[in-house]
């Protein structure tokens, strides 16, 4: 597959399309660059954008929003270039490229349409072309219109035969297609999309299935779905096909070891990746803490340590707890977003941080309540963070190389497996999402998450306007 793509980007540069594609392939852009005179501005920020877009797919985020102008300039510069030449074969593919970035779609339809309609083409050219249309309409996921025009070229994907070339391109359409549509936080579409997409993995020979394990889309899918009262069956349904899918045969086990080593690899992704997801649906355990800011101590106490105590967070409130520790980085980066989430909550809507002490501050070894006081100062008072605050502050116990540590907070084995994490509840204490708080897309994420069990709960009469993604869109109507 990779062949297949090296090939076409050296047509690709051929014609001087593109200014960046990485891998091997990556000495065929340089020079191809120099050869059509790009300047180093438009290289520079051609590479960036697919850098960012291919990172972001990778992540499980949403891609930039577009191409700068000076990409779209010099694309118009080379098909007013081109126009006066004759394209063949996958040249026709790459003058569709070209007339996107230059910002005619309708140039770039007729463009592939001409590739499909090739005589003797065969399944393998046409699934690329079709995905080749795909990965290129879906790069701005603001342009309505062109993923209404990647649909039509997924909707293609479907009805070519599912040969060994095709299926990998029916896989990433429509896992394409889903990436962009979640920036839009268009749950709808992005649910089909995964499904679609991960209906395709059992045709995929089992050796070959190592990417699709990788980018399964279940925590996309989970993400769309947790607001939903059957999110947690309809996570654990496409759990159990992944598992299905990704665990070898017995057949296969007994043919050669090496299958079963790739199904524990492939399904230690999976579970790795989707551990936290098992809390959807269910009620959510007792926070415990020993110290309480913000907010009157629990009464309920907890045997595990001295002075622990349990919060119940069935109380009648839409809750979002963050757990979050200060020697974290994007800990601390997250808090900004949850200050300006919290502060345009309405009153159903009820906010906890829950951290930890560790044992020392700076170069100190310290003791508990000196820790506690330094965590205090730190979130409440530098921070200023605008919620009730919780702490574990667990006595310390011998660790290893005879060092004496805090014991860890149970709140790890009920709730997190790392920091920083996010878990929102109804009213009933049932846990809705599930999540890591970094970036502003998971900020509007949380934003939408409220809105919705806000108005569920009925304390919203009508809802926002489709899309409106700032906080105060949270606020009752």
């Amino acid at each position: 597959m990779h062949t297949m793509f090296c090939r076409s980007i050296l047509t690709l540069f051929t014609l001087g399309v593109m200014a960046a594609e990485r891998g091997e392939c990556q000495a065929l852009d340089q020079a191809a660059g120099q050869a059509i005179g790009m300047t180093a501005t438009e290289g520079a920020n051609d590479n960036l954008v697919w850098e960012a877009t291919e990172r972001a797919q990778r992540d499980l985020k949403p891609p930039p929003p577009h191409y700068d102008d000076s990409v779209v300039t010099h694309g118009r510069t080379w098909v007013t270039s081109l126009q006066g030449t004759a394209q063949r074969g996958l040249q026709i593919d790459a003058m569709g490229v070209i007339a996107v970035r230059a910002g005619d779609d309708a140039a770039a339809q007729q463009q592939f349409a001409a590739r499909l309609a090739t005589p003797g083409l065969s399944i393998g050219d046409r699934a690329y072309t079709a995905y080749l249309a795909v990965k290129t309409f879906v790069r701005d996921p603001a342009n309505t219109a062109r993923l209404e025009i990647a649909r039509t070229y997924v909707t293609m994907l479907d009805t070519i035969p599912l040969t060994p070339e095709a299926m990998w391109y029916r896989f990433t359409g429509h896992r394409d297609l889903a990436v962009s549509y979640y920036a839009r936080r268009d749950s709808a579409v992005v649910v089909r999309e995964i499904l679609a997409a991960d209906a395709v993995i059992p045709s995929i020979p089992f050796h070959q299935r190592y990417w699709p394990a990788r980018r399964a889309g279940l925590l996309i899918f989970a993400e769309m779905v947790s607001s939903q009262p059957n999110a947690k069956a309809r996570v654990d349904s496409l759990k159990k096909f992944l598992t299905a899918a990704f665990t070898a045969p017995p057949a296969l086990a007994a043919q050669d070891s090496e299958y079963v080593w790739m199904s524990q690899g492939y399904l230690g992704w999976i579970n790795e990746d989707t551990h936290q997801l098992d809390l959807l649906g269910k009620k959510g355990a007792v926070i415990v803490g020993t110290y309480w800011y913000g907010m009157p101590a629990p009464a309920a106490d907890n045997p595990v340590a001295p002075g622990a105590k349990n919060f119940a967070v069935d109380d009648g409130h839409i809750r979002v707890i963050e757990f979050g520790e200060r020697s974290c980085a994007p800990c601390m980066g997250a808090l900004p977003a949850l200050r300006r989430v919290h502060a345009a909550a309405p009153p159903e809507v009820q906010f906890l941080y829950v951290t930890e002490t560790e044992g020392s501050w700076g170069a100190d070894l310290v003791e508990a309540p000196v820790e506690v006081e330094h965590l205090r100062n730190l979130f409440l008072t530098k921070e200023k963070l605008n919620m009730p605050l919780a702490i574990w502050a667990g006595p310390k116990q011998r660790g290893s190389d005879n060092t004496f540590v805090p014991m860890g907070s149970p709140n790890y084995f009920t709730y997190i497996s790392a920091t920083p994490t996010l878990v929102v509840t109804d009213g009933h204490g049932i846990v809705r999402h599930v999540g890591a708080p970094i970036g502003d897309e998971a900020e509007k994420d949380l934003v939408e998450k409220l809105r919705r069990l806000v108005l569920e709960a009925g304390g919203g009469k009508s809802a926002p306007p489709s899309g409106t993604t700032s906080p105060a869109s949270i606020q009752s109507h």
